[in-house]
């Protein structure tokens, strides 16, 4: 399993929401949201997405600050 932090980092307001809105487009027009668990920062995907959620978060890569970490398991406390 993989974890996706994402992080939208604009300078002012107008252009944040801006970037928000292409984001949440682009990813609901992706098979991601279909395959995957979302919170409001973190996606987890698994290892066989690992390369199609790369190229996703590529065309963000001047706008996003995305981390990607390989955990085993995740679980919800509460």
């Amino acid at each position: 399993m993989l974890l996706y932090l994402y992080d939208i980092h604009a300078g002012d307001l107008k252009r944040f929401n801006r970037v928000k809105r292409r984001f949440y487009y682009a990813f609901k027009r992706n098979w991601l949201s279909k395959c995957t668990m979302k919170s409001k920062s973190v996606l987890y995907v698994d290892d066989i997405y690992e390369i199609e959620t790369d190229k996703f978060f590529k065309k963000f890569e001047n706008e996003m600050d995305v981390y990607k970490a390989r955990c085993s398991s995740v679980e919800k406390i509460v």
